[in-house]
Order: structure tokens, then sequence, then C-alpha cells
């Protein structure tokens, strides 16, 4: 049962390549927020025959209010892909799995948010070759249009 100072979300959803479920838990007295997201991917075949391999992605993370503008988070995010698959062959060097820690701060002022976020690899197992991503630095703006 929820007190009035607590949130709660559940959800699913669904279309021709995936599904996605996931659970949100906020705290606002603690100004903390915890969430878990798993997705399934099928991207389905192409029309030359080269088809991706499936995809599960799982992230569990936090977030909480350093202030009443900035609020940081952390977040693990698992994701396991298999083959590749061209004209009914398995192709070598494709799949894996990829663990990476995503860290990060928000700051948000009114209809505006700015972003800042990383991505620092934990665990990887590929098959053969592959490029992988040392880190990601990433920087985002978002607006929220009031249509009422």
């Amino acid at each position: 049962m929820l007190r009035d100072d607590e949130e709660q979300i559940i959800g699913y959803k669904a279309n021709s390549k995936g599904n996605r479920a996931f659970a949100m838990r906020s705290f606002p007295d603690l100004g903390l927020e915890l969430y878990l997201s798993l997705l399934y991917r099928y991207p389905g075949t192409n029309f030359d025959g080269y088809r991706k391999g499936d995809e599960i992605v799982i992230n569990v993370g936090a977030g909480y209010d350093l202030t009443d503008n900035i609020s940081g988070f952390l977040n693990l995010r698992v994701r396991f892909v298999d083959q590749d698959y061209a004209n009914r062959r398995i192709l070598l060097a494709t799949g894996g799995s990829y663990h990476d820690l995503m860290p990060g701060l928000s700051y948000i002022d009114g209809a505006s948010t700015f972003r800042l976020f990383g991505q620092l690899p934990v665990y990887r197992n590929v098959r053969g070759i592959q490029l992988t991503v040392a880190y990601t630095l990433g920087l985002e703006y978002r607006y929220t249009f009031d249509f009422r």
C-alpha cells in the first residue's frame, strides 16, 4: 500500500518489434526514485535475408534529488544480443553481452531540461572481433510543450 508521499508506476508496452516492461517507485520525501526496465527486441528479417539477433536489455537504476533543480542518477544497463544471420547462416563476430554503468546529472528549469550523462563499460563478452566503445559522454536538451 502506498502512502500519500509515494508514487508507483508499472507498465507494459508491446509492438511488432518487441516488448517493454517497466516499473518505477518514487519516494518524494526522500528525493529518491528507483526504476527497472526490461526490453525484448525482435528485429525481424530484412528484404535481403539479413536478420539481426534478438536483443534483451535490462536497466536498473536510481535517481536522487541533489537540489530543487538538480538530480543525479546511476543506472546499470545489461544487454544480451544473439548472433546475426544472413541467408540462414550465422554470422561470426556478431552478438554478445554488454554491461555498462551509466551515471548522469539533470538540471530542470520549468519546461527545459539539460542532462549530462556517461556510459562506462563494466564487462564485455563479444563473439569474435568487434568494435566496442571505451566510453560515451553525452549532453541532452529537452523542452516540454504544453498544448492545453
